[in-house]
């Protein structure tokens, strides 16, 4: 993926952006994991640009630098959220057999969300649109938003790009992104997207703080994953 030094490091003081990461092989990644933005950054006095980008190219090591560095700040090892993520990208891995892209539509990290809300518009921006290069440069079918404010940030996103989407319900945007979660999860796949010489779906499920270890709560949405993916990523 054509990622350069420019996409990624915005200043010394400020954290690097994280694209992605990935469970497998980003070339055949048919899946992507989408949430609001990073919440562990990682700065350049902590390392170096050229070991950050082969952190960023090797998934196991990457946890690993992760957990170490909420240790050292006297967190656990895994947050609920980077617990459930782990789950469900096991899942996803195990059932389709697709390599999965955990991603961000912001990719500037901040440790809350409500710390985004103060970064600079330009900073964010700028996070969107490596976002946006990573989807574009992608081959993935399957975008999975995770949290209602990862999907409305999503569907903006869409709009900003003037990217015209076909959804589920027919109904007006504003009434779309007027449901809660559970609804939007219990009614997806959502919608798709015809782009790029690819269908592109969309589904939504709960914040993954919820799941857990084996995201029993998340059987039916797990269950038309896996249905979908058999469909389309097998043979």
């Amino acid at each position: 993926m054509a990622i350069e030094r420019e996409d990624i490091v915005i200043g010394e003081s400020l954290p690097y952006l994280r694209p992605f990461i990935c469970k497998g092989n980003w070339k055949q990644a048919k899946v992507m994991l989408t949430g609001i933005n990073p919440a562990t950054p990682i700065f350049p006095a902590e390392i170096s640009y050229e070991d950050y980008r082969k952190l960023l190219e090797d998934y196991d090591s990457f946890l690993v630098f992760y957990q170490k560095k909420r240790k050292q700040t006297g967190k656990t090892a895994l947050s609920r959220t980077r617990q459930g993520i782990g789950a469900l990208v096991e899942f996803i891995w195990k059932e389709t057999e697709s390599s999965v892209i955990e991603t961000d539509v912001c990719t500037y990290p901040t440790a809350s969300v409500k710390e985004l809300e103060r970064v600079d518009g330009k900073l964010k921006q700028k996070g969107r649109e490596l976002f946006w290069k990573v989807l574009e440069e992608s081959r993935v079918e399957l975008v999975i938003c995770y949290g209602k404010q990862a999907f409305e940030d999503f569907f903006l996103l869409l709009e900003e790009q003037g990217v015209s989407a076909c959804w589920k319900s027919r109904e007006p945007s504003a009434e779309l992104l007027k449901r809660d979660c559970a609804a939007l999860e219990k009614m997806s796949p959502v919608g798709y997207l015809e782009w790029k010489g690819r269908r592109i779906v969309f589904f939504v499920v709960r914040h993954l703080m919820y799941y857990g270890k084996s995201g029993t709560s998340y059987e039916e949405v797990k269950q038309k994953i896996i249905d979908y993916g058999n469909r389309h990523f097998r043979g």
